[in-house]
């Protein structure tokens, strides 16, 4: 069983790129928990509230919140842009993207890469939920795949599919007791941003 330390994300600074997703909130938590500088982005300001960002503040890291969206080059630097202000750099990135809503990764990626790639251990998840589709899956896994073999080697790229849709979950009153929960499903994304998943590169994991 793979088990984190307190300090194992120290000093690393974070972004992840929908806090108010149920899955994106709890990576960033699990992320501040253990010492990440984390920022989370969200599509509009009325999200702001579903991000934990008071929680993560309350653990005594740095923590911050900013609207934009990883589909489109303009709102996806707004994103990127308020993490190099503030930080002048970017350790860990996890994409979140639900099949439905954005098509790409690529946007972010033009944005986010330049930040990371001095860092010498750099880690990026695309965290994609409500699968149900091969045929929408397919190019975001390539996608993966892609920047996996074409960024330098300090860069571990992997990538999560879930088929559930947790945002639909969230206020539901039944749940199966075996159920896969954001927290479950954040852990593996947190596993592949440690230095345990040092050996992983373009791996595509499902998770249910």
């Amino acid at each position: 069983m793979v088990t984190h330390t307190v300090h194992q994300f120290a000093e690393k600074v974070a972004l992840v790129t929908d806090g108010a997703d149920p899955v994106g909130k709890a990576v960033a938590l699990q992320l501040a928990l253990l010492g990440a500088f984390v920022t989370v982005g969200v599509r509009d300001s009325e999200d702001i509230q579903r991000t934990g960002l008071e929680e993560m503040m309350s653990l005594g890291t740095l923590a911050g919140v900013t609207v934009g969206d990883i589909s489109t080059n303009e709102r996806g630097s707004s994103l990127i842009d308020p993490v190099e202000e503030r930080f002048g750099r970017l350790d860990l990135l996890v994409n979140c993207l639900e099949i439905g809503v954005g098509s790409t990764f690529s946007k972010i990626m033009e944005r986010a890469v330049p930040l990371m790639k001095e860092r010498p251990k750099a880690r990026i998840v695309n965290f994609i939920s409500n699968f149900s589709d091969a045929e929408a899956e397919d190019p975001l896994t390539e996608e993966t795949r892609s920047f996996a073999e074409t960024l330098g080697p300090n860069f571990k790229v992997n990538c999560v599919v879930s088929r559930t849709n947790f945002a639909a979950e969230v206020g539901s009153l039944v749940r199966a007791e075996n159920a896969l929960s954001p927290k479950d499903a954040a852990s593996v994304v947190v596993f592949l941003l440690s230095s345990e998943s040092k050996a992983l590169n373009g791996q595509v994991l499902y998770v249910s």
